[in-house]
Order: C-alpha cells, then structure tokens, then sequence
C-alpha cells in the first residue's frame, strides 16, 4: 500500500493499512448533521436531535420542544447554545438538547424551512429554503431579511473568512463585506451549480457543489475547480483537522492534506457511501449517511503525525529555492507533479528512465508556493516548496 506523506516541519502520512468506518449504534435514519461539543455528539434526521456521549456506542432522543413531524437539516453550536435548523423553523437549546424553544420570530410562517446556520461576530446568519436571508443580532430572539443584491430566495450554504461573508443562493456565490448589508455575485470560474456547503481553512474558501469542488484564496475574485483524486464530485460536507480536509460526497468520504490540490479516497469499511454530513472529534471522524445512521473512524488511521518519518527516502531541495528544485529517491521516481495553491498542475512528467535523481527548473515559475507530489512505486511524497 501507498503511503502519502507531506513534510514541511511535520510529516503527514494518510495510512490505509487496516483502516476501517464502523457503524455507530445510530445505524438507520437520514443524517443530515453532526455537531460536536466536547463529549457531546449531536446528530440530527429526520426524526429529530440524537445525543452520544460515549462516541456513538449509545444515543439518545432529545426531541422536547420540537412539533410533530420536525426535522433536522441543520446543526450549529455556539458557546452553550444548541441551535436546530428545521422544516418548522429555528429551534434552541441552552441544556445539551434537554429541552428545545422556538426561536421564530420575525422569520417567515410560511415555507421557514431553515437550510444553515453560521455565527459571524455577534451576529447569527440564517437562510431558509424559499425566503432568503435573514440576521439576528439578539442570539436568535429576533429576525430581520437581508436579501439585497441576492437574486434567489434559496440559501443554502454560508461562511465567513475575516470579514468576508460567502452565501450560497440558488445556482450562484455572493459575497457581503459590510455585515450582510447588501450582496455582490462572484461566479468567476464557478459557473451555474448548486452549492450544498461553503468552509473556509487557513484562508482557503471550499464551495462543496453538484459538479465538484471549487475553491477560491482571493476572497472570490475567481474560482478554481479542484476535483483531482475524486471519483464522485457531488459534495455534501467539509471537516477540517489541522491543514488536512475532509471532505463528504454521494461517493463517501476523502482526505486533502494539500488544500484540495489532491483527493484521495477513505471509504474502506464504509458500507453506505451517500454521506451527508461528518465532523471530527479530538480522535475520531463521524459521517453521517442516508439512511445508514452515523459511522465513526479514528482520524489517526487517516491522518498521522509523525516527525521525520521516511523522509531519508525522497528528499527535496533546496527549500526555499530561487531558480530550481533537485529531487533524490532511494528508488526509481515513477512520477512527478507540482501543484499550485490552487490546485492548478504547473509540471507533470512520469515514466522516468531508471532515474532517482531529477532537477527540475523552476526560472520561469511565478513567486510562491507550491507542492511537489512525487510517486515511487511505494511512497507518494508531497512537499510544500517555496520559491523565492
């Protein structure tokens, strides 16, 4: 088995060696979130909130306060607040779901289906499936509409990055950098999809869509599709664990550990492949899937951290480097590819003839960063180069 490992100051290595998902004890139902709070596992469907505090070995109901016939699209927590997005609207609960309150007024009565929630500042921003946007400044007690420049009332996805406002609304991205207050389009390079899921890392902004993955690192000035590894490009759901992304799709569960540069599949033992939702403990990753309930893997089965390991193997250098990089392997380099910060491949060259070691010019490369992914037959070696 192929090991992947990134070395700038640690090693990343993403083992597939008896790595498995197993089934919580949540295994039916349509997981549509999980959010997670210290021991507190929260996922919802559409049946309602389910509580774990043993990491998923055992679930609880905790329904109080919902109408009949409620269910969960979306879950966020804020300090002590449990916040549920449902078909009926907006719900809270200050007591680990004991109990929840209706939290609706000044949002529409009718069609109030709340679709996702994010906290900016003080603000809590809220979009609902056929009226728009709205903002509460009084956690949730109070609702007003802030759809100006936004020309669909379906919002489906929000997230900030600084004091960057992301919203996706029907088949486009907007953007507010006044708080809300009004809306620009920033469809360069996106083109017309449904955007399911907006998350931010590091200053990269992800856009989880129909067709795929885009991600922008100039606040949406313009789009670059990152589907590279992917074997299903609908996608559900981001978790981030340090640099590494996870990533939810209709075809299960993958891993960046380059900012989306590259995908690579982690879905051994994962028996139900349409996941909806997922979220990252201190050790474990939960995905919740369509009518298979919740499953739960240990990050470090995907993600380790180890120092120097291997790296006597492949070397890279120099790094930082002005003018090119020379890249030395115990054995035969199958292949090389560089990536940019956008994921966009700047040199790809394989079938090496018996060589282990290669330079490579980098004289007419633009300043940056970029990642140097290199196979050996054995190892895939990606390594984050700087040049000056």
């Amino acid at each position: 088995m192929k090991k992947i490992i990134l070395y700038t100051i640690i090693a990343l290595s993403v083992n597939i060696v008896n790595a498995q998902w197993q089934q919580t004890s949540l295994s039916t139902g349509k997981i549509s979130s999980i959010v997670i709070d210290g021991n507190n596992i929260f996922a919802g469907d559409t049946s309602g909130v389910f509580l774990s505090n043993d990491n998923g070995d055992s679930w609880t109901a905790k329904n109080n306060g919902f109408p009949s016939y409620t269910y969960i699209n979306i879950l966020a927590i804020n300090g002590s607040n449990i916040f549920a997005g449902t078909n009926n609207g907006m719900y809270l609960s200050s007591n680990n779901g004991d109990s929840w309150t209706e939290m609706n007024n000044g949002l529409p009565t009718v069609d109030h289906s709340i679709e996702t929630i994010s906290f900016i500042g003080n603000k809590i921003f809220v979009g609902t499936y056929n009226n728009g946007l709205y903002i509460s400044n009084s956690n949730g007690n109070n609702w007003t509409i802030s759809n100006s420049g936004l020309t669909s009332p379906w919002i489906s996805a929000i997230a900030y990055n600084d004091t960057n406002i992301f919203v996706g609304a029907g088949l486009s991205m907007f953007l507010s950098t006044d708080s809300g207050g009004s809306w620009t389009t920033i469809n360069n390079g996106l083109g017309s999809h449904i955007i399911r899921k907006i998350a931010v890392n590091n200053g990269n902004v992800f856009a989880g869509t129909t067709d795929g993955v885009y991600k922008t690192t100039n606040n949406g000035s313009n789009w670059n599709l990152v589907n590279n590894g992917l074997l299903n490009t609908s996608i559900f759901d981001f978790s981030f664990v340090g640099s590494n992304t996870f990533m939810s799709t209709l075809g299960g569960v993958y891993l960046s550990i380059d900012y989306g540069s590259s995908w690579t599949e982690q879905n051994a033992g994962l028996l139900n492949s349409y996941v909806w939702s997922i979220a990252a403990s201190n050790t474990n990753l939960f995905a919740g899937t369509f009518m298979g309930g919740v499953w739960r893997r240990p990050i470090s089965e995907m993600v380790s951290i180890t120092e120097n390991a291997n790296k006597e193997n492949i070397k890279v250098y120099p790094n930082p480097t002005n003018d090119k990089i020379i890249i030395d392997n115990l054995n035969i380099i199958h292949s090389v590819n560089i990536s940019n910060t956008l994921g966009e491949s700047i040199y790809f060259k394989n079938n090496f003839e018996k060589n282990n070691s290669i330079e490579i010019d980098f004289s007419n490369v633009p300043k940056g960063i970029y990642f140097v992914k290199v196979d050996n037959g054995e190892q895939v070696h990606i390594e984050k180069v700087v040049l000056n």
